[in-house]
């Protein structure tokens, strides 16, 4: 019974921690829409089947034919908001906007078209378009970002944390959102041990990139970052104060009422008494021996329990003080570790384990 007891608090505290190791790696490429246009512009979702926008569309172009450039704006304006999903109108209504010399809204209307259509026929000149019209100083901008992204990510190829961490915050706001940068940025401050700073840069990463290949290790990393850490020192020291105090600390009340359960199973066997007959000898009055039968009371597991007692007692204290320090290393492992790629790059991958 008592073995029993022992294995059963050494299985159940022992199976209480496991570990499951999970790799991100850096984004290597920051693609940037052209200068000019939103970068948080939603998808397109499929053409509708409008006649009368198609009606007003065609209206819109007898109306640029004759010179009448207001009211082929009108017209395309009015198709547009029919069916903003028709990349023709979106560029029709650019090129009339252009033509009144609107050069804001005319970028709005080409980048919606690169949004709809970013390979379609007229793709190349309309961002041509977009550069030409867009304020001065935008080019630059994203022409500078690239250059702040890539030095980012040779500081953090070479180990240089903080210098990687200030180049993409600079990416960030050349480009924003940026989210690769967002990205990358949180592995240089999980190296820097900013795990708050860290965790709210791959929020913020998921929100702008929704569709994103490695959402579901993301989150994952992200539970990992959340979730406390104690002192193991702590953990252990409550736990020899008294039995299962160590998992309440650690945040295990279920674990820790295991433990003090079998604590008190192991007092009650060692306060466990029971009654025998044995046979004693005395003497009578005159020096004579005989036998007689006396009940005795006994306690015949104080020693193998107290023994039990104190093994479940020490062992959830050791398995306190370990889990304690397990969150301690997850808390470490949650950072980047240099790497070299198939290929021999070196590289850096983040290493979340929990």
């Amino acid at each position: 019974m008592i073995r029993r007891t022992a294995a059963v608090i050494l299985a159940t505290l022992l199976l209480s921690t496991h570990a499951v190791a999970q790799t991100l790696a850096p984004k290597r490429t920051l693609p940037l829409p052209p200068p000019g246009c939103a970068r948080a512009v939603a998808a397109a979702t499929p053409r509708q089947d409008n006649a009368e926008a198609r009606r007003l569309a065609a209206q819109g172009r007898e109306a640029a034919l004759v010179g009448d450039r207001s009211g082929a704006r009108d017209a395309f304006r009015r198709a547009a908001a029919l069916d903003p999903n028709d990349d023709q109108i979106a560029y029709a209504l650019g090129r009339a906007d252009e033509e009144l010399g609107d050069a804001a809204a005319a970028v709005v209307d080409y980048c919606r078209y690169l949004a709809l259509s970013p390979t379609g026929r007229d793709a190349d000149d309309v961002q041509q378009r977009v550069l030409r019209l867009s304020p001065a100083g935008t080019a630059d901008a994203a022409r500078r970002a690239q250059e702040r992204f890539r030095a980012g990510l040779a500081a953090l190829d070479a180990g240089r944390w903080e210098a990687a961490a200030a180049a993409f915050d600079e990416t960030v706001r050349l480009a924003p959102p940026a989210p690769e940068a967002v990205y990358d940025r949180a592995i240089a401050r999980l190296r820097l041990g900013r795990r708050d700073a860290a965790a709210r840069d791959l929020e913020a990463y998921l929100t702008a990139s929704q569709s994103a290949d490695d959402r579901a290790a993301v989150l994952r990393a992200l539970d990992a970052l959340r979730r406390p850490t104690y002192d193991a020192s702590t953990a252990l020291v409550r736990g020899l104060v008294f039995p299962g105090l160590g998992q309440f600390y650690t945040g295990r009340p279920a674990l820790g009422v295991v433990a003090v359960g079998l604590a008190g199973a192991a007092v009650g066997g060692a306060l466990y008494e029971r009654t025998v007959v044995r046979d004693r000898t005395f003497l009578d009055a005159f020096g004579r021996p005989y036998t007689q039968a006396v009940p005795e009371r006994e306690r015949p597991y104080v020693v193998p329990s107290i023994a039990a007692g104190a093994g479940v007692w020490l062992l959830a204290a050791l398995e306190a003080r370990h889990h304690a320090g397990a969150s301690t290393a997850s808390a470490r492992r949650v950072g980047a570790a240099p790497v070299v790629s198939p290929r021999g790059r070196a590289g850096v991958q983040v290493r979340a384990t929990f």
